[in-house]
Protein backbone atom coordinates (compact mmCIF):
# COMPACT_ATOMS: atom_id res chain seq x y z
CA UNK A 1 0.00 0.00 0.00
CA UNK A 2 1.39 3.17 -1.24
CA UNK A 3 0.86 6.06 1.33
CA UNK A 4 0.37 9.82 0.66
CA UNK A 5 3.31 12.64 1.68
CA UNK A 6 1.17 13.39 5.30
CA UNK A 7 0.53 9.34 5.82
CA UNK A 8 1.81 7.36 7.96
CA UNK A 9 1.75 4.12 9.70
CA UNK A 10 2.63 4.08 13.47
CA UNK A 11 6.05 2.51 12.35
CA UNK A 12 6.99 5.18 10.03
CA UNK A 13 5.68 8.09 12.58
CA UNK A 14 8.17 6.90 14.87
CA UNK A 15 10.66 7.07 12.25
CA UNK A 16 9.94 10.51 11.19
CA UNK A 17 10.01 12.31 14.74
CA UNK A 18 12.69 10.38 15.22
CA UNK A 19 14.53 11.55 12.14
CA UNK A 20 13.14 15.25 12.89
CA UNK A 21 13.28 15.56 16.42
CA UNK A 22 15.65 12.75 17.19
CA UNK A 23 14.42 11.52 21.08
CA UNK A 24 11.61 13.20 22.92
CA UNK A 25 12.51 16.18 25.06
CA UNK A 26 12.60 13.85 28.33
CA UNK A 27 15.55 12.09 26.13
CA UNK A 28 13.84 8.79 25.71
CA UNK A 29 13.29 7.51 22.13
CA UNK A 30 9.62 7.81 20.59
CA UNK A 31 7.49 4.52 20.97
CA UNK A 32 4.02 3.48 19.44
CA UNK A 33 2.24 4.67 23.40
CA UNK A 34 3.66 7.93 22.49
CA UNK A 35 1.62 7.42 18.93
CA UNK A 36 -1.02 6.48 20.50
CA UNK A 37 -1.20 9.19 23.45
CA UNK A 38 -0.90 12.02 20.44
CA UNK A 39 -3.98 9.93 18.77
CA UNK A 40 -5.89 10.35 21.47
CA UNK A 41 -5.04 14.20 22.11
CA UNK A 42 -5.97 14.60 17.88
CA UNK A 43 -2.46 16.59 17.56
CA UNK A 44 1.47 16.37 17.89
CA UNK A 45 2.38 18.37 20.93
CA UNK A 46 3.77 21.98 19.89
CA UNK A 47 7.19 21.10 20.52
CA UNK A 48 6.89 18.18 17.62
CA UNK A 49 5.26 20.57 14.88
CA UNK A 50 1.52 20.83 16.90
CA UNK A 51 0.09 19.14 13.35
CA UNK A 52 -3.44 17.68 13.48
CA UNK A 53 -4.47 13.71 13.40
CA UNK A 54 -6.78 12.25 11.58
CA UNK A 55 -6.62 8.66 11.64
CA UNK A 56 -8.42 6.37 8.92
CA UNK A 57 -8.35 2.39 8.02
CA UNK A 58 -7.10 1.66 4.54
CA UNK A 59 -7.17 -2.64 3.77
CA UNK A 60 -7.31 -2.97 7.56
CA UNK A 61 -4.14 -1.44 8.87
CA UNK A 62 -4.20 1.88 10.69
CA UNK A 63 -3.18 5.33 8.88
CA UNK A 64 -2.38 8.09 10.56
CA UNK A 65 -2.40 11.79 8.89
CA UNK A 66 -0.80 14.94 9.42
CA UNK A 67 -2.42 18.24 8.39
CA UNK A 68 -1.35 21.67 9.61
CA UNK A 69 -3.17 23.11 12.31
CA UNK A 70 -5.56 26.45 11.74
CA UNK A 71 -3.80 29.52 12.82
CA UNK A 72 -5.86 30.09 15.91
CA UNK A 73 -4.89 26.66 17.34
CA UNK A 74 -1.17 27.69 16.48
CA UNK A 75 -1.51 31.00 18.09
CA UNK A 76 -3.08 29.55 21.10
CA UNK A 77 -0.14 27.46 21.54
CA UNK A 78 2.29 30.40 21.06
CA UNK A 79 3.85 27.85 18.16
CA UNK A 80 5.42 29.13 14.46
CA UNK A 81 4.42 26.11 12.03
CA UNK A 82 7.13 24.68 10.04
CA UNK A 83 5.82 26.43 6.54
Amino acid sequence: MKLAKNEYTTKTLIKYLQSKYGVKQSGTDFTANDIQQYINRKALPPEYGGKVIKVNKRLGIRTITLHEPKKRTLDSYNVKSDN
